[in-house]
């Protein structure tokens, strides 16, 4: 698993395009209904079945999987990250700050915000 900063996710996003990087936000359901990084998808972390709905939503284990929670306070992409390589996933990266990170770099949210 690598910690990828706001740029190192751009730049991963421009590398292999917005369908071929899948962003998972590992909060509950409320959360993201809320805000969430426009193209992302909801996993909570907590679901019984967690890497195998993120493997039907990215297509198989060998697309590039980047996880996200909150901010840098929580720890759920971690656990998330490690999850998902413990699953087979080949390339796995953890987006540390999260939400709050994107938002203060300016990008756009989506969400009942």
């Amino acid at each position: 698993m690598k910690k990828l900063s706001t740029e190192e996710l751009m730049d991963l996003r421009r590398k292999h395009g917005d369908d071929g990087v899948t962003i998972v936000n590992v909060l509950k359901d409320t959360v993201f209904a809320k805000e969430h990084i426009p193209g992302s998808v909801n996993v909570p972390l907590k679901a019984d079945d967690f890497a195998r709905r993120v493997e039907k939503e990215a297509g198989g284990k060998e697309k590039p999987i980047v996880v996200h929670d909150a901010d840098d306070t929580c720890d759920g992409s971690q656990q998330a990250a490690r999850t998902l390589e413990d699953a087979g996933f080949r390339e796995v990266y953890d987006y540390d700050g999260g939400i709050k990170d994107w938002r203060e770099a300016g990008h756009p949210t989506e969400g009942s915000r």
